[in-house]
């Protein structure tokens, strides 16, 4: 399995644990056309139409708004296992554009193949919207991090947030990670210049809290830097389903929870009768 395909999975069944029909469905949707794209380039872009989704399977990109005397504005980042244009049928035409920050590897994907896939998985159809929830409540918290937090703790949020992306995938080394995150790049996603971008780093360093070198980051003190940020992970809803969403998709595609092999695990109900 790729390592962005490995890393999906790995994302939405923080939520959902999937049978094996719904791995097939999912690597319906990745094993699709594969496209390259070189860094420095837009997979999709703000004002053009909205046709394709893309499953990002290696490399990073931005989701970022340009003014027109240029200045950036960069909304989020997207990893190995995030979709770009979950629901491009929503919207005419693409309202920012997501740039590559190295090269990209993508599955593409029409509004159709994922209709297809989702009605033979309803349990992905669900994580699906899971996912496309937990970006809402990331973008929340960039809104709270250009508007209200301080410099030091914007940083600190944004590096604890990338960490905790990374590490559920399993694409972290322990407090170890890679983000190809220049620090122009953090400067147009926190609100700030790239001296205070700078300076603010060089403090972290010196204090023994967070050390970040080119494109390699280490979380030297996690206590101090999650007690620094306010940081919590309940905005990236890493949990699992509530027991009756899970009831509820089981009875959508003749599965069960099985109260005796311990929670997540699921069973074939195969002698289930209607009452």
């Amino acid at each position: 399995m790729r390592p962005g395909a490995k890393a999906l999975h790995n994302k939405l069944s923080l939520f959902i644990d999937f049978e094996d029909n719904d791995v097939d469905a999912l690597d319906s949707l990745i094993d699709a056309a594969h496209q390259r794209i070189p860094r420095g380039n837009d997979i999709v872009t703000e004002g053009e139409s909205h046709t394709l989704g893309y499953v990002i399977l290696d490399g990073w990109a931005a989701s970022c708004k340009t003014l027109p005397d240029g200045r950036r504005q960069i909304l989020s980042f997207l990893m190995p296992g995030d979709i770009v244009g979950l629901f491009a049928p929503v919207s005419a035409v693409c309202t920012a554009s997501v740039a590559t920050l190295n090269d990209v590897e993508v599955a593409t994907f029409t509004p159709d193949e994922l209709v297809t896939v989702t009605s033979r998985s309803p349990r992905l159809g669900v994580a699906l919207g899971w996912a496309a929830a937990r970006e809402h409540e990331i973008l929340a918290e960039h809104l709270v991090n250009v508007g209200r937090r301080s410099a030091a703790e914007r940083v600190a949020h944004l590096f604890l947030e990338l960490w905790a992306r990374l590490r559920v995938r399993g694409l972290t080394d322990g407090k170890r990670f890679t983000i190809p995150v220049t620090q122009t790049i953090i400067a147009d996603t926190l609100g700030l210049s790239v001296v205070h971008v700078n300076r603010t780093l060089r403090q972290l360093s010196n204090q023994g809290i967070l050390e970040s070198n080119r494109e390699k980051a280490t979380i030297l003190d996690l206590d101090r830097l999650q007690d620094l940020a306010g940081f919590s992970e309940d905005f990236l809803l890493n949990h699992y389903a509530p027991r009756t969403l899970r009831r509820r998709v089981d009875s959508l595609d003749g599965t069960r929870t099985d109260p005796g092999a311990g929670t997540g695990r699921r069973t074939k109900d195969r002698h289930a009768t209607t009452s």
